[in-house]
């Protein structure tokens, strides 16, 4: 269990860390009506990142912790190796993946630009590129 602990507690720091900063951002919200919108959106940015981690690393540990079980406990899970395997590799890029993706589409500079870029890489004829305005800075 204690080796589990290195992988368990990152989640929970996350976690703890997101509640933390959910509430200095709509502490502050309340305060202040100018930026109503920017910190209802950096709550959703903060909220989304963190589930992302967070599902992440509880999946990867709960699944570490089943390997581990299995050898400790003698379970033989020869029908499950490929599937834990895929799974415990697969969960990291997941979240590397997703993260950076998450930035991009939440803030509107970004989204254009990654719209944009991946309409000129794909040379997909999206209409929607073509008549969309490029956010003001």
């Amino acid at each position: 269990i204690l080796f589990l602990a290195q992988y368990a507690l990152p989640c929970f720091i996350i976690f703890i860390s997101m509640l933390i900063q959910i509430y200095h951002v709509q502490k502050i919200k309340s305060t202040n009506n100018e930026h109503l919108q920017i910190a209802n959106q950096a709550s959703v940015t903060i909220l989304l990142i963190s589930l992302l981690f967070f599902i992440n690393n509880f999946t990867f540990t709960v699944i570490y912790g089943i390997e581990l079980s299995g050898h400790i406990l003698g379970i033989p899970l020869r029908d499950f190796k490929k599937i834990l395997m895929a799974m415990k590799f697969t969960l990291p890029l997941i979240n590397s993946a997703f993260f950076p993706t998450i930035i991009m589409l939440r803030s509107k500079h970004l989204k254009y630009e990654y719209i944009k870029l991946l309409t000129y890489v794909l040379k997909c004829p999206i209409a929607r590129t073509q008549n969309m305005e490029q956010p003001k800075s």
